[in-house]
């Protein structure tokens, strides 16, 4: 594991070099939201989706420029390098989501939006989707390369935002009407989420196994 730390925490610094205009949309999303209110909640719940694909970034980085071969020369295993791949997806998506959380209390206190209706409440159940989207995506471009599982970056982003609209309608009902259903739901979704990504970590850690450069 520590040897995913490392690759893990060498993506991250590559990805602040090299994607710097990325993280500022990010910040741009929770800032535009805070000063707009509740009408452009989605800019708050694609920047959770975004902080996930900054692992997509990275493995897309890695190809272009080979070091994803160069790395299986050394001491690091084909298990390190896409276990260091899934910590980036899995902290960029809690940093978008704890980013988001306070994007929705601030945007709450200043009274943009009212206090229970912020994003804070649903940052939750989109960390969960998204790492649920991430869990299919992953190993996908483990298996066929970021640049053919690309155009699934769309359609990802797509099924969280319009998932994450159902979901605040169906929980905002729930949470008035039907209060147990919501805390089982809060808790059956994130053990969802993680139960999902361990799996698609292992799918993808055979997959990468096999391949072939």
């Amino acid at each position: 594991m520590k040897k995913a730390l490392a690759l893990a925490r060498a993506d991250w610094l590559n990805l602040w070099r090299t994607s710097r205009i990325f993280f500022g949309m990010i910040l741009l999303y929770e800032a535009v939201y805070i000063v707009a209110g509740k009408e452009w909640m989605f800019l708050s719940i694609l920047s959770v989706a975004l902080g996930g694909m900054l692992s997509y970034s990275a493995i897309g980085y890695d190809e272009r420029s080979g070091w994803n071969r160069f790395v299986l020369t050394t001491a690091y295993s084909r298990k390190d390098y896409v276990l260091g791949k899934y910590l980036v997806a899995f902290t960029g998506t809690l940093g978008g989501a704890l980013l988001m959380a306070a994007a929705g209390v601030i945007a709450a206190v200043t009274g943009r939006v009212p206090f229970g209706e912020g994003m804070a409440p649903l940052s939750g159940m989109t960390t969960c989707g998204v790492l649920i989207s991430l869990s299919i995506v992953l190993p996908l471009a483990f298996r066929f390369g970021m640049e053919k599982a690309r155009l699934l970056n769309v359609l990802v982003i797509v099924l969280i935002c319009g998932g994450a609209g159902v979901v605040a309608g169906i929980g905002s009902d729930l949470a008035g009407n039907i209060p147990q259903v919501t805390a089982a739901l809060n808790l059956i979704l994130p053990a969802a989420a993680v139960l999902l990504l361990a799996l698609s970590c292992l799918l993808s850690v055979r997959i990468y196994r096999g391949r072939q450069f």
